[in-house]
């Protein structure tokens, strides 16, 4: 790559890379969508959050709200299972090199 990317280039490629995974892990047939935080999480007001439940477990990222609302994705409840950043990486690595 001859080019650098901002940070925001950064982002927004992570966020429509995380809102396209979990579309097609709906497509699959895995539960998945998006919810909005609740009141009290920073920012909640921008933000969204969007999930998969993988054989490996729950994913998810926070989005901006508006990508998530503009997307194909199913609105939902909140179902976070308490992962943390390692336990999705963690899940996404197993998933990712499982092939299943």
């Amino acid at each position: 790559m001859t080019v650098e990317k901002t940070v925001d280039e950064v982002y927004t490629d992570r966020n429509l890379l995380a809102v396209a995974m979990v579309h097609m892990a709906v497509l699959e047939d895995y539960a998945g969508g998006w919810y909005e935080p609740d009141a009290d999480d920073a920012d909640a007001d921008e933000w969204a959050i969007v999930w998969a439940r993988l054989p490996t477990g729950q994913v998810s990222w926070h989005v901006p709200r508006d990508l998530a609302r503009r997307s194909a994705l199913p609105q939902t409840s909140r179902v976070w299972d308490g992962h943390g950043r390692d336990e999705k990486n963690t899940r996404l690595r197993t998933f990712a090199e499982a092939g299943s």
